[in-house]
């Protein structure tokens, strides 16, 4: 479900999944040998390779340069998020599922997420529901973020991340 506000630059729509994982859960731990010393190495549990590759496909079906075009050019950003969980509802961390959802997403849009200058995260819960949802809104922002000085900062250069084969 997609909601496009142009004349307000906001766009809204709605993610869905059997379960939703949060950061603890996607990510692990091993431990490495660098010329006979450990070193520890974190890396993304196959659970998380399939939710980014869920919502990178749901992600496909909105053709942002079409419905928010303004994404591209905006300087700052704010970000809202709702979860509806089915179940475990004090169990769940927001902020954990927020952070896997927002790096899934801005990395889908080719954007740098430090754009984000206000969060806002709520949790619902719908018992017994066949799938938990992530409802987003991306709005650019009017924040005025810079105290002082000048307002033409630098915007970040996304990093381009190297693969390797193991």
């Amino acid at each position: 479900q997609l909601i496009n506000d142009n004349d307000r630059n906001e766009i809204s729509f709605i993610l869905s999944f059997p379960r939703i994982t949060s950061v603890n859960e996607s990510y692990r731990a091993k431990i490495n040998w660098v010329n006979g010393k450990p070193v520890a190495q974190i890396y993304k549990s196959a659970d998380v390779k399939k939710e980014f590759a869920v919502i990178t496909d749901q992600l496909k079906m909105i053709d942002f340069d079409k419905e928010a075009p303004w994404l591209k050019t905006a300087k700052a950003l704010d970000l809202t998020f709702q979860v509806t969980f089915s179940a475990n509802f004090f169990k769940r961390d927001l902020d954990n599922t927020i952070k896997t959802f927002q790096d899934a997403i801005f990395k889908h849009l080719g954007l740098n997420d430090s754009k984000v200058v206000s969060l806002h995260g709520w949790k619902t819960i719908m018992p017994g529901a066949q799938e938990e949802l992530i409802c987003v809104k991306l709005k650019e922002s009017s924040f005025q973020y810079m105290i002082q000085g000048n307002t033409e900062q630098e915007e970040p250069k996304r990093k381009k991340r190297r693969t390797s084969k193991a």
